[in-house]
């Protein structure tokens, strides 16, 4: 049953506490806008407070829920192309590498003026250790602009 609402591989099941809290303000942010509607209806009173604090509370609390429930990585591992997943509230000995690189900015100058106008970055995403590693002996990470290259770090394996 949980299973059953699924957006974006968020799913009920991978909700911690927090993310059960963004689904009850969802759920009192509804019940002051179905109010706010009733009253409008029966009594003309008027409904823009009543909307804007119930649709406030529904869309922070989706919010909440949505990014609470997220996966951590949703990826393929960059070395031997096995698709990673990691949620921190459902698997708790999964393992993902993450490495991040950046380099010297392409910059343009006029006078004593610069401006960055490109970023020389790069991110890789491993399902393990040893795939970082085996990765780390083949890939230049960042090239500099003097054509120098860094050669990456070694991944030290975990498992």
């Amino acid at each position: 049953m949980s299973d059953l609402v699924d957006v974006d591989s968020v799913r009920l099941s991978d909700l911690s506490l927090e993310g059960w809290f963004g689904l009850g303000l969802i759920t009192v942010g509804l019940v002051v806008i179905g109010q706010t509607a009733v009253e409008w209806d029966m009594f003309g009173d008027n409904p823009v407070a009543g909307l804007a604090v119930g649709g406030f509370l529904a869309v922070f609390g989706a919010f909440m829920a949505y990014e609470n429930g997220r996966p951590e990585c949703d990826e393929t591992c960059d070395a031997c192309g096995e698709h990673i997943r990691s949620q921190s509230s459902r698997d708790g000995l999964s393992e993902f590498v993450e490495v991040r690189a950046s380099g010297t900015p392409r910059r343009a100058r006029l006078g004593p003026l610069s401006v960055v106008t490109e970023r020389n970055t790069g991110r890789w995403v491993y399902c393990s250790g040893k795939c970082a590693a085996a990765d780390a002996e083949s890939r230049v990470l960042v090239s500099h602009v003097e054509t120098e290259a860094v050669r990456a770090a070694e991944v030290d394996d975990a498992t």
